[in-house]
């Protein structure tokens, strides 16, 4: 959530126009929607599928698993609702999937038996909460805001095998005070709620620590560090005091027990391969409420902060020297809600966009921060504050798209070096929420990207067909040489070509894809459930002719008319009125887009029909209100029979003028009796509607 406004003030001191440096690569709008706070689309739980869509979503909680899906958990959207769904996206078929949880919105957690496990468990809708994952991949998350925008102090383990929830600890009040003694660990005592920080980590003991954070709506800022303990089920408070305290900097690159980066919001975090806990940004408040473009380092074994890098000014204005420059002048401006943050499988630190604490505006801005040489690159984006997205064509890279400048986005990654955005919000003009999801592919003249001889199988293809149709394989597979593709209900059904084309599916239903990519390190391999949809055969199709006009079975979404091959133009009903002698056929189209023909040949138009003293000729025919008859002068008190197709009869009467009124009667086909004496004469009509 951003803090209200406090003060307007100079924001930044930067060039007033984008670079016209080569740019760092390209983006490509690959999943979502590109209308503003769209609600998106649920589907069948547990179920991949490429309509599936997450609700667009403002700071949810979120995970990157070992297989690098992101899960994505509640979230807030413009019109003020919590979500409480579970969510996870795989980059490399590009699905989503609905997990767990309602797709009702603000719901109230379920928090069951502490430490037991349920599927009725739920933490509720929330959003800015800390997550962790921990050595064994279960998902952790603490706090955060629920409906009201109140902070919540609990701790809650999700355990993706079994999908459930357990409540580990931590108050189940709103607004819980906590009770934490500086340094004594407990499994009784409990943090205070807190909300507006993500920067925790994981130790190679399985432990969790999280810093900072806010415990009342953009009033109380801390400064503590704290570490709960999974094993013990204990919490300990280990440094930090002070409500709203402000940075000690100490001397930069040099540790001390002294230095503190001081109380507040905190989102873009990392850990390296030592053990260190990295941060960098976020807003302090001191009076009025301070963007920062600092990094800091934190040693958990010496409980040690360390100023690594950044300015010490207050609303840092950042230098934009140019595009894929690793200047040691380069540096982002201050920000916050900046939780768009990733470390890459090169150890890089990825930072896209966030927000300023003086005006609302929002940043498009892409950056790469190299914790060695403590550098950054300015990768891609503009120097200007609220610049519009340009979605361009979904699936298609192109220089000129961008997303819209944003905040409480999540960044993420592929082990090919493509980062992925999701979600986010933007505020200025107006709050508009997101659910697209976009792909980063850097120019690897500015960023290098050495993804060795690990192979990674991967394939897209159009996954949704109608019967008897065939479908073409695109193979995204890294490092492989050589392919083994299975396809289960299609033809062929195995193929070793590297993007088979042509696969067709003859019968309705859901079928299994699986990829094998073999290399000179290795093989891997994926299979994708459910991944051909063969939607259901359409409804049959079938030619009458009555007189001279030609009807097909009604309940089709839409029809096209043909003269012998050729497309007849307009002629788009269920029934078409032929007036040349020849072949005809009609191809219905359901609500699927699939189509079925039916052709009728030797079709006889224009028919005049002869009218003896004993026959009678009706017109017209198709009939809407008024039926005709020619030949009927012998027929005074006749009796009149209509029936239906089945049989039944629809409608008795005396004929005292040579006409009958029909408009009583349905839509379809029907037969005329006329009785007079030993007379008896049938003839089938058709009636239509205007």
């Amino acid at each position: 959530m951003k803090k209200p406004l406090l003060f307007v003030l100079l924001l930044f001191l930067i060039q007033s126009s984008q670079s016209s440096f080569a740019q760092g690569g390209m983006w490509t709008w690959v999943h979502g929607d590109s209308t503003q706070s769209p609600l998106g689309n649920y589907g069948v739980l547990g179920v991949a599928d490429p309509a599936n869509m997450p609700p667009s979503v403002y700071e949810p909680v979120y995970w990157i698993d070992s297989n690098d899906n992101l899960w994505v958990y509640g979230g807030f959207n413009a019109n003020g609702e919590l979500y409480q769904a579970l969510w996870k996206y795989n980059p490399y078929t590009n699905l989503w999937t609905w997990m767990q949880g309602s797709n009702i919105p603000n719901q109230a957690a379920v928090y069951g038996i502490q430490g037991i496990p349920s599927p009725a468990n739920t933490p509720g809708s929330r959003n800015c909460s800390v997550s962790w994952v921990d050595i064994s991949g279960n998902l952790w998350l603490m706090g955060g805001y629920t409906v009201g925008t109140v902070t919540l102090g609990d701790i809650w383990k999700f355990d993706p095998t079994t999908l459930e929830w357990t409540w580990m600890n931590g108050s189940t009040a709103l607004a819980a005070t906590g009770t934490l003694t500086m340094g004594v660990p407990s499994s009784t005592d409990y943090p205070r709620a807190i909300a507006e920080t993500n920067c925790a980590w994981t130790d190679n003991q399985n432990q969790l620590w999280v810093f900072g954070g806010i415990h009342s709506y953009y009033l109380d800022y801390y400064d503590q560090v704290i570490k709960y303990n999974i094993s013990t089920n204990e919490w300990t408070w280990l440094s930090g005091i002070a409500v709203n305290s402000l940075p000690v900097w100490g001397t930069q690159g040099v540790p001390a027990s002294t230095n503190n980066p001081g109380a507040r919001t905190c989102y873009a975090r990392w850990q390296d391969n030592q053990g260190f806990f990295w941060f960098m940004n976020g807003s302090t408040v001191n009076g009025g409420t301070w963007d920062h473009n600092d990094v800091w380092r934190y040693n958990p074994v010496f409980a040690e902060w360390t100023w690594m890098a950044g300015s010490q000014t207050n609303n840092a204005p950042g230098t934009y020297t140019s595009q894929c420059n690793s200047s040691t002048l380069n540096a982002p401006a201050g920000r916050s809600e900046d939780k768009s943050a990733y470390l890459d499988h090169h150890k890089r630190l990825w930072l896209f966009g966030g927000t300023t604490a003086v005006v609302n505006d929002n940043f498009n801005d892409l950056w790469v921060f190299d914790q060695d040489s403590l550098k950054y690159k300015w990768v891609h984006g503009s120097n200007l504050l609220n610049q519009p997205g340009v979605y361009g064509q979904l699936n298609v890279p192109s220089p000129a798209n961008i997303p819209h400048s944003r905040d409480g986005a999540i960044l993420f990654g592929d082990s090919l070096c493509n980062i992925y955005l999701f979600g986010g919000i933007t505020r200025n003009p107006g709050a508009v929420t997101y659910n697209d999801v976009w792909k980063f592919t850097p120019d690897t003249s500015c960023i290098p990207c050495d993804i060795g001889l690990t192979v990674v199988a991967s394939f897209t293809a159009p996954n949704q067909i109608c019967p008897g149709t065939c479908t073409d394989f695109v193979n995204n597979s890294a490092n492989a040489t050589s392919f083994i593709w299975s396809f289960p209900g299609g033809s062929p059904s195995v193929s070793t070509d590297a993007s088979p084309a042509g696969i067709c599916y003859n019968t309705p239903g859901s079928y299994d894809v699986t990829l094998i990519a073999i290399g000179p390190n290795g093989t891997d391999t994926i299979t994708i459930t459910n991944y051909i949809e063969v939607y259901p055969n359409p409804a049959a199709q079938g030619i009458m002719q009555s007189g001279d006009t030609l009807f097909a079975n009604q309940g089709a979404v839409g029809y096209q008319w043909f003269f012998n091959g050729n497309l007849i133009s307009g002629a788009t009903d269920y029934f078409y009125v032929a007036n040349s002698s020849g072949n005809y056929n009609v191809v219905a189209t359901d609500s699927n887009d699939c189509e079925v023909e039916a052709v009728i040949y030797d079709v006889v138009a224009e028919i005049q029909l002869a009218v003896p003293s004993s026959q009678v000729a009706i017109y017209p025919n198709p009939v809407i209100n008024i039926l005709y008859l020619m030949g009927s002068q012998h027929l005074e008190n006749a009796e009149v029979i209509i029936y239906n197709l089945l049989g039944e009869i629809v409608q008795t009467e005396k004929l005292v003028a040579p006409e009958i009124n029909v408009s009583g009667l349905s839509e379809g086909m029907y037969w005329l009796e006329i009785l007079s004496g030993e007379k008896n004469m049938r003839v089938r009509f058709s009636k239509i509607n205007n």
